[in-house]
């Protein structure tokens, strides 16, 4: 039997636990969002850019793009 103040005092922190996962699960959704869109864009064949150590761009060839494609499944893997 769980008294009054254990009670109370549990309260807090069962608040702030649920504030954590209803963070954890908003970032997922915009992680998730996020990497539908670069999905959508490296399936359809526009150019993609990104910028190299040298802080040059350049433009992804096709074994880059592919190897995006796949790491990117990766992530929305967790997202279903």
């Amino acid at each position: 039997m769980q008294t009054f103040r254990s009670a109370e005092w549990s309260r807090p922190r069962r608040k702030k636990k649920d504030a954590e996962k209803a963070k954890q699960d908003a970032d997922k959704v915009k992680r998730c969002e996020r990497a539908r869109a670069y999905s959508r864009n490296l399936e359809s064949g526009v150019r993609i850019t990104d910028i190299d150590k040298n802080g040059e761009r350049y433009i992804l060839n096709d074994e880059q793009r592919a190897q995006e494609s796949r790491d990117n499944k990766h992530i929305l893997d967790e997202c279903k």
